[in-house]
């Protein structure tokens, strides 16, 4: 199971992943057992004074504590009522992270079928939801036309 800091390699890869400014989906189980997907790509803090700061969309604060905090744009912020804000995903929870055509499933890593009950169904409505099949046979395509 992924988690701190064994897993510091992996975990500094997911980092580089999220934060590389690219659009991202992320998805993991939440404590109650239901499945939760996060979007987000690089993103900005407009300042008092108009001027504007890169936020790191990936936070490793939390991560003692087995969390990984991630910039959801699509979550509503309690406190401004804007849309975007930071959701914790727990480590040992998290299933699949995509960023264009890279991939990360820790979905056997986590043991994530055994422990939540999830099926293989609803494994191939994760993936087919975040696009990831088409991802893997775009990848195979391109291997067998530079192999030919």
């Amino acid at each position: 199971m992924l988690s701190y800091p064994e897993s510091r390699q992996t975990i500094d890869q997911i980092f580089n992943l999220i934060n590389s400014g690219k659009f991202y989906s992320l998805t993991f189980m939440k404590k109650d057992g239901s499945i939760r997907y996060l979007n987000g790509h690089k993103a900005f803090y407009e300042r008092p004074d108009g001027s504007k700061e890169e936020v790191l969309v990936a936070q490793p604060t939390k991560l003692e504590q087995g969390l990984l905090l991630v910039w959801d744009r699509n979550a509503e912020d309690y406190r401004t009522n804007k849309k975007g804000a930071y959701r914790s995903a727990k480590l040992e929870n998290i299933m699949i992270i995509k960023s264009g055509n890279d991939v990360m499933d820790f979905i056997e890593e986590n043991d994530i079928q055994e422990r939540f009950g999830i099926s293989e169904e609803q494994i191939a409505e994760i993936k087919q939801r975040m696009k990831i099949d088409n991802t893997i046979r775009e990848v195979i395509r391109e291997t067998l036309m530079s192999n030919s």
